[in-house]
């Protein structure tokens, strides 16, 4: 059994561990309370039962956690049992919080600093013993786009919503012809840029890209503003902003028109 302790503000980025390992291990062996509890059980009940049976404990540290009362009963109850080596006790840190100090001999998981998919591929390698993972898509995105338009400027914020991600290169793509639009990235010394190119999306959409992108990471609290000036009477069509997951490879993320 895998036990899941967690805070539930926390449930966007623990259901995609929980389904990765449902996928692989069956959901009768995981202990995620949104599944594990049904209504007319006895909360805490199940919650002993779920540790006691237990042999991978899997503590999400987050400030929502730690704040918890009920997670803390939790994970210590489970490190006493990790002390006596019948549980092994995986801490998890999905935001900039410091570890508990019980926990600081303790090697963790970073997901914080290393991102979901390379924390989940860790977690069942610590589980199985082998690399279980494989790439799918998933309905969770650590990154999304705002967009204000002002006059004849779009202002494009992407920003972290979870966890650091360490790329931080666009490709903003519109069905316009591109050679009369200014690009730029305000309060930036310095920031890469590409001339625009035309290009077919998978879906068989044609229309112009154009890169942006900065050397540093897109954490939390620190988005990456990019801006486009069109030329007067000019609509922009802005129809997707992608993000370089990889060299090379790019991957859509969801954008919200902010009004007002």
């Amino acid at each position: 059994m895998i036990f899941l302790s967690h805070n539930n503000k926390d449930k966007p980025v623990i259901e995609q561990f929980a389904i990765k390992l449902r996928e692989v291990f069956g959901q009768e062996n995981i202990f995620y309370d949104s599944w594990a509890i049904q209504p007319g059980d006895g909360i805490i009940d199940k919650m002993n039962t779920g540790i006691e049976s237990c042999k991978y404990f899997l503590f999400f540290v987050s400030k929502n956690s730690l704040a918890s009362n009920m997670v803390k009963l939790e994970w210590q109850n489970a490190l006493v049992k990790a002390a006596g080596g019948s549980i092994k006790f995986i801490p998890i840190r999905i935001d900039g919080s410091d570890m508990p100090a019980l926990l600081l001999q303790t090697l963790y998981i970073d997901l914080f600093g290393a991102g979901l998919d390379v924390a989940i591929r860790q977690t069942l390698d610590v589980v199985s013993g082998k690399n279980t993972y494989t790439a799918e898509n998933t309905t969770f995105s650590n990154l999304h786009a705002k967009i204000r338009v002002n006059g004849l400027v779009w202002e494009v914020t992407v920003e972290a919503t979870q966890f650091m991600s360490p790329i931080s290169s666009f490709m903003l793509f519109f069905t316009n012809d591109l050679s009369n639009f200014v690009f730029g990235m305000p309060g930036e010394s310095a920031y890469k840029s590409s001339e625009p190119f035309p290009m077919t999306l998978a879906d068989g959409r044609e229309g112009f890209g154009k890169l942006l992108g900065l050397d540093r990471a897109t954490v939390p609290g620190h988005p990456v503003v990019m801006c486009v000036t069109c030329p007067e009477g000019v609509a922009i069509p802005l129809l997707v902003v992608m993000h370089e997951v990889s060299k090379g490879q790019f991957k859509s993320i969801p954008m919200t028109m902010i009004t007002g």
